[in-house]
């Protein structure tokens, strides 16, 4: 998004902060399979290729950790593991200083958390959630609208609608860590490398810090653990870089800080506390959930793939009903979103793998100019042919609302899978799907 011409504003560069902030810690604590209490999964296992699997893409690299940052995680993960019940509370600061103007916001919350399903968050002016161990529910103070629906009979947080672990990555990680199996590899999971670095001094009191770099230029995350309890006392998301990639100019100061103010651990929360009733008058938007959904990975499939004709990097039309016939991949990418960047050597490996098997696969680019797409995957070496979506409309088609997107068609035209995110098992699942469409009568 480009700034208004002529007009000192960093109104678009906030709302960029609040975006790419969500995306980014999004994207690097839910890249691996989540492992919660009640659904232990393997956090390094590699997904077993089916029989009609071929050659699987590759698992990302782990990244690399010093000694003194892994001990630190090691108590990070005994810390969250033997916690039965705690207490939280907050405030999200987020503030971009740039071009001249300088623009703020302030989020306080509190939370709670009982073993092994039932939580609570509420943000001051905003949302509140939670689950009662029997139902979930989320409430918008301001329009004074609920949902309500059935809590998942496993507990596991993969099982919740999915803005809910969205929206306590952005805002209250502790809470979703304490929801999670091991917090210590969610958190590392999609950086390059970890360290820790100098104590912080917080009111005279010395906190560890770990600092977790990318591999791509995208800012760090650093991490400060309360030495007492060794779950998270700040989490610092470092945006400039990210923005300045956007073009973005002159840009100072780009951060979001969650500051946990209050922790308490193993306290006496009965189930009451987890309870929930609506307030009077309060309108019950719980239909609207099917209607979410209805956006989500499962969608489309079953349906026919909405035409288009879309111009490669070299000029030529293409249209998705041409290809008629044959299975078609469409992956939905732009050069500033980091998870984007990571899937698309998997995507250039299964357009190498399958191209001479009746597979079109497609890098279709959001909103980019030819130069900039072109510099890029020159300067990544991937080799895939790409699609140039400048409007939009054709991700509008597909129900794209987040980015890397995924999607499988047949060779009569129906979508058969759709990926949203980046995930191990999730690109194996493309894989197969590609493999076993391409083998169908």
């Amino acid at each position: 998004m480009a700034p208004p011409a002529n007009r000192k504003s960093l109104r678009w560069l906030f709302i960029a902060v609040a975006i790419l902030f969500i995306v980014t810690v999004a994207f690097y604590f839910s890249k691996r399979p989540i492992a919660t209490r009640t659904s232990p999964v393997a956090q390094d296992s590699v997904i077993a290729p089916s029989a009609t699997a071929t050659t699987p893409p590759t698992t990302p690299r782990k990244p690399q950790i010093s000694a003194d940052a892994e001990r630190l995680l090691e108590q990070m993960r005994a810390a969250c593991q033997g916690l039965k019940s705690a207490e939280f509370a907050g405030v999200v600061r987020s503030n971009v200083e740039a071009e001249g103007d300088q623009q703020s916001s302030e989020t306080k919350f509190t939370s709670s958390f009982g073993e092994p399903k039932r939580f609570r968050h509420e943000a001051e002016d905003d949302l509140t959630l939670g689950s009662t161990g029997e139902k979930v529910f989320v409430f918008n103070k301001a329009a004074n609208e609920y949902l309500m629906t059935d809590a998942p009979k496993g507990g596991g947080i993969e099982q919740l609608p999915a803005f809910i672990p969205e929206l306590l990555q952005a805002q209250n990680p502790s809470l979703l860590f304490a929801l999670l199996d091991d917090p210590g590899t969610a958190l590392i999971g999609g950086f390059g490398k970890v360290d820790r670095a100098a104590d912080a001094d917080i009111g005279g009191t010395k906190y560890p810090v770990l600092v977790l770099t990318p591999d791509q230029p995208d800012g760090n995350i650093t991490v400060i653990v309360d030495p007492v309890t060794h779950l998270l006392k700040q989490l610092r998301v470092d945006l400039k870089p990210a923005l300045e990639q956007r073009g973005a100019k002159d840009v100072k100061v780009a951060e979001t800080v969650i500051d946990y103010t209050t922790t308490r651990t193993d306290v006496a929360l009965p189930a009451e506390h987890f309870a929930w009733t609506p307030p009077p008058n309060a309108q019950d938007v719980s239909g609207n959930l099917a209607a979410v959904q209805e956006h989500s990975e499962t969608a489309m499939v079953g349906k026919p793939a909405p035409d288009f004709q879309l111009t490669t990097l070299d000029g030529k039309s293409v249209s998705l009903s041409e290809l008629k016939g044959q299975v078609v991949v469409l992956d939905f990418w732009a050069s500033w979103c980091p998870p984007c960047i990571e899937s698309l050597p998997h995507l250039g490996k299964l357009y190498t793998e399958k191209r001479d098997q009746g597979v079109k696969v497609f890098a279709v680019n959001l909103g980019e100019d030819k130069a900039k797409v072109e510099a890029f995957l020159k300067a990544k070496g991937v080799d895939v042919p790409v699609l140039l979506d400048r409007t939009g409309e054709v991700a509008k088609k597909f129900n794209v609302t987040s980015i890397p997107q995924t999607v499988v068609i047949g060779k009569d035209g129906t979508v058969t899978k759709v990926l949203v995110g980046l995930a191990d098992d999730g690109l194996q699942a493309i894989h197969n799907e590609v493999t076993k469409q391409r083998e169908a009568n």
